[in-house]
């Protein structure tokens, strides 16, 4: 019976879904079939703040109950770099393991849990840095400016946010999505046209979806670095 069901799910998707590409439907049936296979599911976070030299992680898993997703503690504890992370029963919200510390920035961290038949697992989440950044020439308005970074090529699931200050704190982003270069990266006028004239900061984001299948679990890991500001003079 739950066979069946889970077929009659993946053929259900593929009918509702009849406006889509054939590529994004087979894509969708097969996360469903990932996820309705795998008896528990794990989502991991990082984030990165440059200016503060700090870590953040949180780690959620779940259980396949009934067809749906449900938020479990392990019975073994979790761990980021050795560290074992703080458990949290957020009644009504979430069951979550979280940690926060000062260390320095690194490539790669890993998690440590075990899966329910106790082996113990060991994800390796990418930190997607930018060492360095800066406006080449003058950023006008009426012409854009050329972007530069020493940090690898934004990858397909990767976005890199570029975040600009005025003095009233008022924020404006562009959105640079991968697979593209971004050492030396031109920006349009209309990029920037709505950027406020004079004083700006400017800080980026770095941001990276890992999508994680394994024999005993499945699941998402989500990775963001946020770097130190630099300022930047906007003009007409």
């Amino acid at each position: 019976l739950r066979s069946f069901l889970l077929l009659f799910s993946i053929a259900l998707l593929f009918g509702c879904q009849s406006d889509t590409t054939s590529s994004t439907k087979e894509a969708a049936a097969a996360e469903v079939f990932e996820t309705a296979t795998k008896p528990l599911y794990a989502r991991f976070y990082l984030r990165y703040l440059e200016r503060d030299k700090r870590l953040k992680s949180t780690a959620n898993f779940y259980q396949q109950e009934n067809g749906q997703q449900k938020g479990i503690e392990l019975e073994s504890e979790v761990s980021i770099e050795g560290r074992k992370m703080n458990f949290k029963n957020l009644r009504d919200i979430e069951l979550r393991y979280d940690d926060l510390y000062d260390t320095p920035v690194k490539e790669n961290y890993t998690f440590q849990f075990n899966t329910f038949d106790g082996k113990t697992q060991s994800l390796q989440a990418n930190m997607p840095l930018v060492k360095s950044f800066s406006v080449e020439g003058d950023l006008k308005k009426s012409e854009g400016f050329t972007f530069k970074a020493d940090a690898p090529a934004l990858e397909e699931n990767e976005v890199l946010l570029m975040m600009f200050t005025d003095g009233n704190r008022n924020t404006e982003t562009i959105n640079i999505f991968g697979p593209s270069e971004i050492n030396e990266l031109p920006v349009t006028a209309d990029d920037v046209k709505n950027l406020t004239l004079g004083r700006n900061e400017l800080r980026l984001i770095r941001k990276r979806t890992q999508r994680i299948k394994e024999k005993n679990y499945s699941g998402e890991c989500n990775a963001e670095y946020y770097s130190e500001p630099i300022f930047v003079e906007v003009t007409k």
